[in-house]
């Protein structure tokens, strides 16, 4: 019995390896695809003479953050949010899309093995919103992991006046085993698509004060934005990292989420790390990653619920 279980365990183990191989070999290409792409950071003058050219009345008047879903692990919460801005003529332009009930709960099941609780939902977008959806003229992604992309579809169906999707060429085009499922959401969605110039800071055409950098790392396609409201900087950084705490701490990922669960360019990161954290620590600027729905509430940006 003990020479079976000693070959058995060995069996176990060879697969095992063979598994992490076969994984490693299926992530190259991904991580090769994501290291193609190394964007230039903006200096923090050249970010302030992009702002500092639109008129204070013409930026948003208005910004809300919407959020999805919730879960809580070892790590903190997992929140996964929508921004929404809105303009002094009406038009509103959204962040990410979320997730609807099911699709967020599907999505958290995985992370309860590793001991996270079950994902607590507050419905998608479009319900959030009620009849101000329909207010939506632009829609933007930091990135098209699932979890920001999957409410697209309902959201674009309930619009009586189609939104368009902005995105940088390498968001629309560069796509991996991660992406390339929200992309297809995107191309199959009401909503028409319009690719941004290419530039470190380009402007969103009927969003005045609106600026998609492109940031890579994440994904090649990772976005950030930024504008101005109430004589603040506001600056959307997804997927950088999952929490403020790390990047004013400049900590990653670590190597096994980085390297097996999400191909990314730590290089990259980190450099946008440090960039974010100058940022953050000016007194007018307030930098905000997707997930953690404590630095929304504590920047005082005002939450939209369900009716």
């Amino acid at each position: 019995m003990l020479a079976f279980a000693k070959k058995f365990a060995l069996v176990l183990l060879g697969l095992t390896c063979v598994g992490v191989v076969v994984l490693v070999v299926a992530l190259i290409p991904a991580h090769l695809q994501v290291r193609s792409v190394e964007n230039t950071i903006p200096a923090l003058d050249l970010l302030d003479e992009a702002l500092d050219a639109i008129p204070a009345e013409q930026y948003p008047q208005e910004i809300h953050f919407i959020n999805t879903a919730t879960q809580a692990g070892a790590l903190g919460e997992i929140s996964h949010i929508a921004v929404l801005l809105r303009w002094p003529d009406g038009n509103a332009f959204l962040i990410d899309t979320g997730m609807n009930e099911q699709e967020a709960i599907d999505f958290g099941k995985p992370f309860q093995y590793l001991g996270s609780s079950p994902t607590e939902t507050f419905g998608p977008v479009e319900e959030q919103l009620g009849d101000a959806v329909d207010s939506i003229r632009g829609i933007g992604f930091t990135h098209l992991h699932s979890d920001h992309t999957a409410g697209i579809s309902r959201i674009c169906d309930a619009l009586t006046t189609p939104a368009t999707v902005f995105q940088t060429n390498a968001q629309n085009t560069l796509h991996n085993l991660h992406t390339k499922d929200g992309q297809k959401l995107i191309n199959d969605s009401a909503c028409p698509v319009a690719l941004l110039p290419q530039s470190t800071l380009a402007a969103i055409p009927g969003f005045p004060g609106l600026l998609a950098l492109p940031a890579g790392g994440h994904t090649p396609g990772s976005t950030i934005f930024v504008t101005r409201m109430g004589g603040e900087t506001w600056i959307f950084a997804g997927d950088i990292t999952n929490s403020m705490a790390d990047i004013h701490t400049n900590r990653g990922k670590g190597a096994l989420y980085s390297y097996l669960l999400v191909p990314e360019y730590t290089k990259v990161l980190e450099n946008w790390r440090l960039w974010l954290a100058k940022q953050a620590a000016r007194q007018d600027v307030q930098v905000l990653v997707t997930h953690d729905v404590d630095a929304y509430r504590a920047s005082g940006l005002a939450e939209l619920r369900a009716p």
